[in-house]
């Protein structure tokens, strides 16, 4: 009996530590125990084994849920590759997280080009709203004489887009808001295009962590025209699916992006409409006898 006891207890212990059953009576026939007993005793606690593994993370658990986690994942693949992009941006700018209101993301020199980014988001919205007047000249600058604005990087999409914010928070917060939404809003939508060329998850998100988060922009954190790359791949998928397949739907929100992309950058405006240039001569050239999706361009590029 003294060694029925010992044996149970043994095997007790080491299915609550999550050991397989079948190594422990292994073990203990080793060691020189009666395998008939062993086997006696084992059997007694089949019923425990499985209460006890039922209440552990064992292996079989763990599978499931890394199963379960895939199954979700499945569901809703974009959500957790933008979580992902979200995290990675939170981290890119964590030295102002918990200074977002009176710090910059990029340094807090006050020198050079934040100050002119800070000064582009209170001039527009102030010449709209204060002023009562366009905000592409201003006497604010060269007093008396003025200067025009036409060609200087205001970033409009930006500062409108974000302008809701300023009602409540100071042009530091949106700055860092602006800074902080290009990242991983840019890696996302290049996570978009490349899986709908694609349809590999792996390739669009690595396409996307190299867009997004490439070492040219860390350079530019006080560009927030330049780090509003985002509204690129955005047009560029919906000119695409205007190709496979054209409705007036992907033509107003391409349409769309291709404004903000504008209004966000100068720069990226040229470089994108030589693309968008050739790529409407290709449309008409290669659909001339397509009338339909003739019209959709049409509606894209506004003739």
């Amino acid at each position: 009996m003294v060694e029925k006891e010992i044996i149970e207890q043994y095997l007790r212990l080491g299915l609550e530590k999550g050991h397989c059953l079948s190594s422990l009576k292994k073990a203990l026939v080793n060691q020189g125990a009666d395998g008939d007993l062993v086997e006696e005793v084992a059997d007694s606690l089949r019923p425990d084994r499985d209460e006890v593994e039922l209440n552990m993370p064992s292996y079989k658990q763990k599978s499931n849920f890394l199963n379960a986690v895939g199954e979700r994942f499945n569901k809703h693949p974009y959500l957790y590759v933008l979580l992902i992009f979200f995290i990675l941006s939170a981290f890119l700018v964590r030295p102002v997280l918990w200074n977002f209101n009176s710090s910059v993301v990029g340094g807090n020199d006050w020198g050079g080009d934040h100050c002119q980014a800070l000064w582009n988001i209170w001039w527009v919205p102030y010449s709209l709203f204060t002023l009562h007047k366009g905000f592409y000249y201003t006497d604010y600058l060269f007093y008396p004489i003025g200067a025009s604005l036409t060609y200087h990087w205001l970033s409009i999409a930006n500062t409108m887009i974000f302008l809701p914010f300023r009602l409540f928070f100071g042009v530091e917060t949106i700055f860092n808001l602006i800074v902080f939404c290009s990242f991983f809003l840019s890696a996302f939508s290049m996570f978009l295009l490349v899986y709908y060329l694609t349809k590999n998850r792996s390739a669009a998100f690595i396409a996307g962590m190299i867009y997004g988060f490439c070492p040219w922009r860390y350079i530019h954190f006080m560009h927030i025209n330049l780090l509003s790359m985002q509204y690129m791949p955005l047009a560029t998928l919906f000119i695409l699916k205007i190709y496979e397949k054209p409705n007036k739907r992907d033509a107003v929100f391409g349409a769309i992006f291709l404004f903000l992309n504008a209004l966000s950058c100068w720069y990226y405006m040229q470089f994108f409409f030589m693309f968008f240039g050739i790529y409407v001569v290709f449309f008409a050239v290669k659909l001339r006898k397509n009338k339909e999706k003739l019209v959709t361009v049409g509606y894209m590029t506004g003739f």
